[in-house]
């Protein structure tokens, strides 16, 4: 019976061979349709092409050579035209002799192309040469109008006709030829590719049969065992085998599984055995049977699992009687502590009361100091007015003193009037005099102006010494004014500071006040404490006798177990079959 194995290998590899030859076949095909196709492009295409140039360089003859005629009668059109017709006339030759080149097999071949090309040359040069000729006679002078240089031309223009139908009947020819080079190119393509797709069909089918028949022969037998394994899963039955497993590598995970099975199952019992004796209390037990692999693990476990189960019952039998003993001990300290807390609760309601005087004496000497702050505050509001109106006055006392020094300025402008007046009148005097008796009535003018003169300067002597005196006493005022600021500044420095220093007594205060309220409470706190602990001391007193009788419940419950004989600090033999019964 074939295995997965040798299906597989046989069916892809024999899909392998196949699509090797379709690859093999389609590569070398197309390389061979690629060069005959390259071969029509390079030779033939380019053959056609220089044709088609020669083709064109005729027509560009002609055209030239109407120019020409059309022309005749401007020289210097003439020679422009010729000299483009010799360029092209070149051209057309090379086109020529390139063309019959490539066309060297055609000719052996073809009695078409074969007597064309013999006639082409000739055909050329007889043109070439009867244009040459008639342009010497057009030069000359010998032709001087266009019908004549036509009439003159008209058999050489048959040799140009017969030249351009041996290039077309070339041309067709290399048409042709192309056309049977593609016919014959795509014949072979078809060929390869019905030769590809008959190779294509097979595989597919080959693939088709082996790919069903190897997905039948694996997902059968992996379905049962999918199946099989998903009931195990979902029942948790070990019992269930594979049944009839076949030979290859399926059949066989098929019958390991069914040795897993059958092991694990085996396993699984004895596990359960132990498990049930523990728990009906038999901690003296081992497995039979001494598990292999992963399994020893589980082993391992269990064996650890009793060591502890039997240390650990032990040490709690030791620690209930520890129990009980400290039981009945926590029950007199708890006595005992219930007494203290008592007396230590009504020491603290004494202090509580003291602390109650000292807040109610810190909160009177915190308002004490809060008024004297306030009174404070309102004298040095008082001091800084004063300070500020002394500042004023001695403001207005500089602007009397600076109107005093202006008032002196005009007085000694007045002064120097004065004195120019009384010259002024003493000059209009002594004209008056030379005038005789028409000045008299201005001279006794001249004279009221310099009494009047004398008059104004003795009242601005007199207001100047007056001013004078003035700003000597609004000096000595400033002076004073400056000396009464400065005994101000200096008052409201210190009813500053001792503002600033009150606010701090009254500060103090009203943070002794908190502190003591804050002591207050903590020790409100202590006393409710020690209240509290005397309650639980009693709570732990009746609580402890409740533990000495639990300890002494629990202590005959553990008492049911049957472990081994434990020896502290060291690790238990498995083997050892002494049986200690707590109870």
């Amino acid at each position: 019976m074939f295995t997965i194995k040798t299906k597989l290998i046989f069916g892809y590899g024999l899909m392998f061979l196949l699509v090797l030859v379709a690859g093999i076949s389609g590569y070398f095909g197309v390389s061979t349709l690629s060069e005959q196709s390259t071969k029509v492009a390079q030779k033939e295409t380019s053959t056609l092409r220089i044709l088609a140039n020669l083709r064109k360089d005729i027509l560009n003859l002609r055209r030239y050579e109407k120019d020409i005629f059309l022309n005749i009668e401007d020289r210097k059109k003439v020679d422009s035209y010729i000299i483009k017709w010799e360029e092209v006339s070149k051209l057309s030759t090379q086109d020529l002799e390139l063309s019959l080149q490539f066309l060297t097999k055609e000719i052996e071949k073809h009695e078409k192309i074969r007597s064309a090309s013999v006639k082409m040359p000739e055909q050329l040069k007889a043109y070439q040469k009867n244009f040459k000729s008639l342009y010497e006679k057009i030069i000359n002078n010998e032709i001087k109008d266009v019908l004549k240089a036509n009439a003159n031309f008209g058999n050489t223009k048959n040799i140009v006709y017969e030249l351009e139908e041996s290039v077309d009947l070339l041309m067709e020819e290399l048409d042709k030829k192309i056309k049977e080079s593609n016919s014959r190119v795509n014949k072979q393509a078809e060929g390869l590719k019905g030769f590809i797709l008959v190779v294509f069909f097979i595989s597919i089918i080959l693939f088709l049969l082996i790919s069903i028949s190897t997905f039948i022969s694996i997902n059968r037998p992996i379905t049962r065992l999918v199946e099989t394994m998903n009931r195990i899963i979902q029942k948790g039955d070990l019992s269930l085998r594979m049944e009839n497993p076949s030979n290859d590598e399926i059949g066989q995970v098929s019958k390991a599984l069914n040795g897993m099975l059958g092991s694990f199952q085996s396993t699984i019992e004895e596990v359960n055995t132990i498990t049930t004796e523990i728990s009906s209390g038999n901690l003296n037990i081992q497995l039979k049977n001494q598990l292999k692999g992963d399994f020893s693990s589980i082993q391992k476990s269990l064996d650890m699992i009793l060591n502890v189960f039997n240390e650990l019952l032990s040490e709690v039998l030791n620690a209930a009687n520890q129990i009980l003993i400290s039981s009945k001990q926590v029950a007199d300290s708890s006595n005992s502590l219930a007494q203290g807390s008592t007396e230590q609760a009504s020491s603290v309601d004494q202090i509580t009361a003291t602390l109650n005087t000292i807040e109610i004496q810190a909160k009177n000497n915190a308002k004490n100091a809060e008024e004297a702050s306030d009174k404070a505050k309102s004298v040095k509001e008082q001091a800084l007015s004063g300070n500020k109106e002394m500042e004023s006055m001695l403001l207005a006392m500089q602007e009397i003193s600076d109107t005093s020094e202006n008032i002196s300025k005009i007085i000694k402008e007045i002064d120097a009037i004065a004195f120019q007046t009384n010259i002024l009148a003493l000059n209009a005097a002594v004209e008056a005099a030379r005038a005789g008796q028409h000045g008299k009535g201005f001279n006794v003018v001249a004279e009221e102006v310099r009494n009047l003169a004398s008059r104004s300067a003795m009242a601005a002597k007199e207001t100047a010494n007056l001013i004078e005196g003035s700003s000597k006493k609004v000096n000595m005022g400033t002076e004073i004014a400056y000396r009464t600021a400065e005994v101000l500044r200096k008052m409201t420095e210190g009813v500053i500071q001792v503002t600033e220093r009150i606010n701090n007594i009254s500060f103090a205060s009203t943070e002794q006040s908190e502190s003591v309220a804050e002591t207050s409470l903590g020790i409100n706190q202590i006393s409710q404490v020690a209240m509290n602990a005397a309650a639980t001391a009693e709570e732990s007193s009746a609580a402890s006798i409740e533990l000495a009788s639990q300890a002494e419940s629990f202590r005959n419950m553990v008492g049911k177990f049957q472990i081994r004989e434990i020896h502290f600090g060291q690790n238990p033999g498995l083997g050892e079959k002494k049986i200690i019964n707590l109870g």
